[in-house]
């Protein structure tokens, strides 16, 4: 249980920054992502802190279309030191798991559906350049 709260199912990725986790909430039964970042990055000044406190400070704006602030946030203490926790919600499966829909009756038009997605990619990242925000492990 991470968190006292959060049963680890699966892993979800991993980076050179942080790995994350699919997890069942004990308290609601919902799955949820929980990003673990290394004890290193663990700081009030990491990239995700810098974001979440971008996104609090102005909900209206169009940061919050393309970004999701974290529903809890939590501090694990392991052997390797403080690690930040962050927990999302789990969203949905990998892109590249939709790719044999290509063929289906079940997506209309998934290129364009794509098409869209890599959009709103590099429109996220553009506002996090905006703000002097560098994301690494695209």
């Amino acid at each position: 249980m991470l968190g006292n709260r959060y049963k680890v199912l699966h892993k979800l990725g991993h980076g050179g920054y942080a790995n994350v986790w699919l997890c069942r909430d004990a308290s609601s039964s919902c799955y949820v992502a929980v990003k673990i970042i290394m004890a290193d990055g663990s700081h009030p000044n990491c990239p995700e802190k810098r974001v979440n406190r971008l996104l609090a400070a102005d909900l209206s704006s169009e940061l919050i279309q393309y970004f999701c602030l974290p529903l809890e946030e939590f501090i694990i203490s392991g052997p390797n030191g403080i690690h930040f926790a962050l927990v999302y919600p789990a969203l949905g499966p990998r892109i590249s798991n939709l790719l044999h829909l290509l063929d289906s009756d079940y997506v209309l038009d998934l290129g364009s559906t794509l098409r869209t997605m890599a959009l709103h990619a590099t429109k996220a990242m553009a506002i996090l350049h905006s703000h002097s925000i560098c994301h690494g492990g695209i």
